[in-house]
């Protein structure tokens, strides 16, 4: 899991001043900064370290994406010269099923949780980018709960009513092929451990019960 302010990925119409991107001054706008993660960290850290779930922050919006990999090509970046955001959905490797479950994701969920209290913000792109898988105008908290090492299961609760479930989902991982294969090998060679360990004691045990007959006296 990983955590930012500023976020790596979201549907925004503010986008990059075209002054700022001739001058080669840092975009600071929702867009100029989710680009920047986009090119350095997303690929680079995210992808290759197989990061399940990203939280952001900043956009005064809850915004729950597909398992999103990346900008295939350099034109599916957003440059400033675009007049909105990103509609695109070849950077979605796999959207939640009909019950809000991600099985094994091969990428991360995005979450974009800035609704703790300050006036909500409705500036989605035009046309609406469909990464999101769900985008609500209102105030609550995420509630993360890891019942094990493969399941996930997360909560935005409605910050009036705390029984008021407004959107959740789960990440599923089942175990991988070679974890089975090493956990399998540490349960072999522990049995073989303890078989060990028991035909000695029976030996031990048997030696000290019936100790071996003294030589018999010479004739």
């Amino acid at each position: 899991i990983v955590t930012g302010h500023r976020p790596g990925l979201v549907d925004s119409d503010e986008k990059p001043d075209p002054d700022d991107h001739e001058s080669n001054r840092i975009e600071s706008t929702d867009i100029g900064v989710m680009n920047m993660i986009q090119d350095h960290l997303w690929e680079n850290l995210f992808l290759k370290y197989n990061v399940d779930l990203t939280f952001w922050g900043h956009h005064h919006v809850y915004q729950r994406s597909c398992s999103w990999a990346k900008f295939n090509a350099s034109s599916d970046q957003i440059h400033p010269t675009e007049v909105y955001g990103i509609g695109r959905t070849n950077g979605c490797v796999q959207y939640s099923d009909a019950n809000n479950i991600y099985s094994n994701p091969k990428a991360p969920i995005s979450l974009v949780v800035g609704t703790g209290g300050a006036s909500l913000v409705k500036e989605l792109s035009r046309p609406k980018s469909e990464f999101n898988e769900i985008t609500l105008y209102a105030h609550g908290y995420i509630d993360l709960v890891a019942h094990n090492s493969t399941s996930l299961h997360c909560k935005f609760i409605d910050g009036m009513d705390e029984n008021s479930v407004l959107d959740e989902f789960v990440i599923l991982r089942t175990t991988d092929k070679n974890e089975t294969r090493y956990e399998n090998l540490l349960k072999i060679g522990f049995a073989s451990v303890v078989l060990l360990i028991a035909c000695l004691a029976i030996a031990v045990a048997y030696r000290f019960f019936h100790p071996c007959s003294s030589k018999s006296s010479s004739s």
